[in-house]
C-alpha cells in the first residue's frame, strides 16, 4: 500500500488530494475522480478536460510515499 498526493495551488491556497492504493493504476483512477470534483468546484473553466488531460496533469505533480512490500 502506498499513499499518493497531488497538490493543486492554481489560483488558490494549496489543496492536497490524497489517496491510498495498492497500485499506480488504482491510485490514478481514484485521483482522477478527486481531481474532477475539484475542477468542478474550483476551476470551472477546466471542468471539461477529459481524463487523459487530467491524468497528465496529475502524473506531472503527484508524489508516492510509504510503499510497503506485499506479503507473499
Amino acid at each position: 500500500m502506498a499513499t499518493y498526493t497531488f497538490t493543486c495551488e492554481q489560483d488558490h491556497d494549496p489543496i492536497q488530494m490524497i489517496v491510498d492504493a495498492d497500485s499506480d493504476e488504482t491510485a490514478m483512477t481514484m485521483m482522477i475522480k478527486k481531481e474532477r470534483e475539484h475542477l468542478l468546484a474550483q476551476h470551472t473553466d477546466m471542468a471539461a478536460l477529459d481524463d487523459t488531460h487530467i491524468e497528465e496533469m496529475i502524473r506531472n505533480g503527484w508524489q508516492k510515499t510509504g510503499t510497503q512490500p506485499q506479503p507473499m
